[in-house]
């Protein structure tokens, strides 16, 4: 069946900044979704957050190209090259798990390193316990392991009012407001480029209430797998798989440079 989506024009995204790169398309979820399948070697998923796309690693893949792997980078349903569900409800835990579960069965990967940055995290940890075949080596970072039950601080509560009365998010400004050194017009403009209307923005307009924030939200956590250290049941009925205990698990914090 397919979903009322906006599908963003080819042409938004000639020419930008250190991304040659060309997507690839397949159909899943009634939606046309997009990814990146380069090199030869051994696999690496690339998993971005909210609201970047496919385009934050491109600084990263040519090194671990250069370096003998295969890197696998998805654009989430509703970011970069994907098409993007107009319907806000339509962006679930679940959903965004079974796309990126999918592109695992399409390509048979197996024993893959998984680098997942702030939504990817959330997404790929719970593939990783649903399906650990898939997944040899786990490289996280701006996300966690989280209970889904915390309370959220001020400024993410402020974060969340923000998105939440903007109508037309600015997107490359929120970008660049993450990043402690500027990164340019150029750049800016390229995480603009995948959304040429607002309606386009459902998929990044739902980010604040992701499924670690449950205890922000505690009226509306059925839209989510709220995760209190145990993974849910796969669809197909597989079996819960626990967490590593909060023990097992180390943040680090580094500089922050630009997306």
């Amino acid at each position: 069946m397919t979903v009322p989506a906006v599908r963003t024009p080819e042409e938004r995204f000639e020419g930008l900044p250190g991304f040659p790169f060309r997507p690839r398309y397949r159909e899943a979820l009634g939606l046309r979704l997009a990814h990146l399948d380069e090199g030869a070697g051994p696999p690496v998923l690339f998993l971005h957050g909210e609201p970047t796309w496919s385009f934050l690693w491109r600084a990263v893949l040519p090194p671990v190209l250069e370096a003998g792997f295969r890197c696998v980078v998805p654009d989430l349903p509703g970011f970069g090259r994907s098409d993007k569900p107009v319907d806000p409800g339509w962006y679930t835990f679940d959903r965004h798990t079974e796309a990126v579960a999918s592109l695992l069965a399409d390509l048979g990967l197996k024993d893959a390193t998984l680098v997942a940055h702030d939504w990817g995290g959330p997404i790929g940890l719970r593939l990783a316990v649903e399906q650990p075949h898939r997944f040899a080596r786990l490289v996280l970072m701006d996300t966690g392991v989280f209970t889904g039950q915390q309370p959220m601080s001020e400024a993410w509560l402020r974060f969340r009012d923000y998105i939440a009365r903007t109508e037309d998010l600015p997107i490359g400004w929120l970008v660049r407001r993450g990043c402690l050194q500027d990164p340019g017009d150029e750049v800016a403009a390229a995480y603009d480029a995948p959304f040429p209307e607002p309606a386009a923005k459902a998929g990044s307009a739902s980010g604040p209430d992701p499924p670690w924030c449950c205890g922000a939200r505690p009226t509306t956590p059925s839209r989510w797998w709220s995760p209190t250290c145990s993974a849910p049941p796969s669809r197909s009925g597989g079996h819960r798989r626990a967490w590593p205990p909060a023990t097992t698990s180390r943040r680090t914090r580094g500089p922050r440079s630009a997306a």
